[in-house]
């Protein structure tokens, strides 16, 4: 027997490679199979964490509309914000990762163009 290894802390028995105890609909939309408890609360945990990851920038793309104006943003943290993003897009794209995950990286990457254009928009053209 092997020691030290991934196998030591894991357990590689025979997976239902159709999962056919688990939930289709989980299996279809995210190809996860999610056939216990404990792997439908930590989906359900991710898909929270997911929906309050997609709705942080509303208020502030809101906020920037209202007032006309970019308080409070500068460019270098929308630079890093922005290469952030992409990055954690390419990494999805470079590892194969599911296409929801390909999907939301795409998603932050235009709302970022989006905060992007609203600052130049305000702080350029706006107040001419």
């Amino acid at each position: 027997m092997k020691t030290g290894g991934l196998s030591d802390f894991a357990d590689f028995g025979e997976e239902d490679l159709n999962c056919t105890q688990g939930i289709q609909w989980i299996k279809d939309v995210f190809t996860d199979c999610v056939d216990t408890d404990l792997k439908l609360l930590g989906f359900i945990i991710g898909l929270i964490s997911l929906a309050l990851w997609l709705i942080p920038l509303f208020p502030q793309l809101w906020q920037n509309y209202k007032t006309k104006k970019c308080e409070g943003l500068s460019l270098a943290f929308l630079f890093f914000w922005l290469v952030g993003d992409t990055c954690n897009m390419l990494g999805a794209i470079l590892t194969n990762q599911q296409p929801i995950q390909k999907i939301i990286g795409v998603y932050y990457i235009f709302q970022d163009l989006i905060l992007w254009a609203q600052y130049g928009y305000y702080a350029k053209i706006y107040h001419r």
